[in-house]
């Protein structure tokens, strides 16, 4: 497989993701499957420009951004689940009546 065309599919899926994330403002899983899209092609360029130039540096960084990714996401359905139980909704607009 060609290596450029890996790449366009990296850059789309970050497109995508952007397009997603500026689209969608309200639903907050939505935007967290949107970041995850984000560090998904961030990964798959990472790959195959490890590929290209012969270089395991850039896949030990693919290993971080991934461990990374799933500690964020972990976390972040595990709050949604409390927001859930606490105000019925999963909603970006709930956040803004929280008061401190």
């Amino acid at each position: 497989m060609d290596w450029m065309l890996v790449v366009a599919l990296g850059v789309l899926f970050m497109i995508t993701a952007t397009v997603g994330m500026v689209v969608n403002r309200r639903n907050l899983i939505v935007m967290l499957l949107c970041v995850e899209l984000m560090f998904l092609a961030s990964s798959l360029n990472f790959v195959v420009f490890s590929r290209l130039y012969e270089d395991f540096h850039s896949q030990v960084m693919v290993l971080f951004i991934l461990a990374i990714a799933a500690a964020e996401s972990a976390i972040a359905l595990a709050l949604f689940v409390l927001m859930y139980r606490h105000y019925h909704a999963v909603d970006a607009k709930v956040l803004t009546n929280i008061r401190g």
